[in-house]
């Protein structure tokens, strides 16, 4: 499996190792491989954290209503 080029192309990848206890392994051939799966996973954190961020503001947004 070649490492993923994107945070969309993670997340599909991710989605195949679905069962339980299941593990998700991405194997990189040289360090600069590694350096661009680093910077996804880290954009794809900052991603999750935007949305938890976003939902919290509804959901404040929906309690002053």
């Amino acid at each position: 499996m070649y490492p993923p080029k994107t945070v969309t192309a993670l997340v599909q990848m991710r989605g195949r190792a679905r069962k339980k206890d299941s593990k998700f392994i991405v194997l990189c051939t040289s360090s600069a491989e590694e350096g661009k799966l680093t910077d996804i996973m880290e954009r794809e954190k900052y991603m999750i954290e935007a949305t938890a961020r976003l939902v919290q503001l509804q959901k404040n947004e929906e309690c002053n209503m």
